[in-house]
């Protein structure tokens, strides 16, 4: 599973768009679809992305080295 795929995983857990997302992080939500497409984000938004679903780094970044 690729990080972008997990970040759509939890967005659809959480019922949340894109533009909820972005919302919350302080974000743009282009930036949030960026990340879905593929782009990592930067180390500071993972941070926020962790404390917002409660998933750590680690697991965001194991997952995206798992899905290449």
């Amino acid at each position: 599973m690729t990080f972008a795929n997990l970040l759509a995983q939890l967005q659809a857990e959480h019922k949340e768009t894109n533009y909820m997302l972005a919302k919350s992080l302080g974000v743009h939500q282009t930036t949030v679809k960026n990340w879905r497409e593929g782009t990592m984000p930067h180390p500071a938004h993972m941070r926020l992305i962790e404390e917002h679903f409660g998933v750590s780094v680690d697991e965001l970044l194991k997952a995206d080295k798992e899905g290449t």
